[in-house]
């Protein structure tokens, strides 16, 4: 770009370009990525005679590979960090009217100085001024869908979306951080069940009660009993969090700039 910075590339072929491109470039126009460092920015959408290119600030990794490179340490000295931008970015969009409704671990990324940045927003709704729910056909990500979402799915019902369906999947996702890539619900073939009956058999991982009172907090099977972003954020477990990345290791450093291409 002219002002020196990286940025990533995605191409959609123009025969390719359906609802969920369009929806998903029409949420990023609505989003000054400026106001929160925790979404993937925006720059600008270029065109060709065959593609579409919608370019975005580089970011290193996605929150997947960046857990299964890591370190256990580094995760247990980074993990609230990490949770608490993912959260700061989820709270943002919220106060926007935005709700994700596609969180999981490979739709948020990683920036070269090792934040959090959410992304990915093909499926995302924009509620109106006087709305606070977004009924719509189920969709999401298996093993990563709010209880609300599979039930929906199981009685082939529209479903009924809330800003705390996000907040539960970002319990998972917490979760996962935590435990160096493991999820609350236990293993893939009964991770769905799980999710719909409320059944979390895997807290046993979190050895830190607070992580697991907190984590136990954002996926409650009852929408009601979860908190709001803005409130897991006022929680104290989140308020003491910096989100300074100083104690980053000069190695960790090193590694991170090599894979810079």
């Amino acid at each position: 770009m002219e002002d020196g910075a990286e940025v990533a590339v995605k191409r959609i072929l123009k025969q390719e370009f359906d609802d969920t491109a369009q929806n998903e470039l029409e949420i990023l126009s609505r989003i000054d990525a400026n106001k929160s460092p925790f979404i993937v920015s925006y720059r600008t959408v270029l065109k060709d005679a065959a593609f579409l290119y919608l370019v975005l600030d580089l970011c290193e990794e996605t929150l997947k590979e960046h857990v299964c490179t890591q370190s256990l340490y580094y995760l247990q000295d980074h993990g609230l960090r990490m949770i608490k931008e993912i959260l700061n970015g989820i709270e943002f969009l919220h106060s926007q009217g935005i709700l994700h409704r596609d969180l999981k671990p490979s739709n948020i990324l990683v920036d070269i100085e090792g934040h959090m940045r959410l992304a990915d927003f093909g499926i995302s709704r924009v509620l109106n001024a006087e709305e606070t729910t977004v009924l719509t056909h189920a969709k999401g990500t298996r093993d990563w869908m709010p209880t609300e979402v599979i039930e929906a799915i199981g009685k082939e019902e529209i479903g009924r979306l809330k800003k705390k369906s996000d907040v539960q999947v970002a319990g998972m996702i917490a979760f996962f951080i935590s435990t160096k890539g493991e999820h609350p619900f236990g293993p893939v073939l009964e991770r769905m069940i799980n999710i719909s009956k409320g059944n979390p058999v895997n807290l046993h991982m979190l050895h830190d009660l607070h992580v697991r009172k907190f984590i136990s907090w954002l996926i409650s099977h009852n929408i009601d009993d979860r908190p709001y972003a803005h409130e897991a954020l006022a929680n104290p477990l989140m308020v003491h969090v910096k989100e300074s990345l100083a104690k980053i290791s000069p190695m960790v450093k090193r590694r991170r700039m090599n894979f810079q291409f």
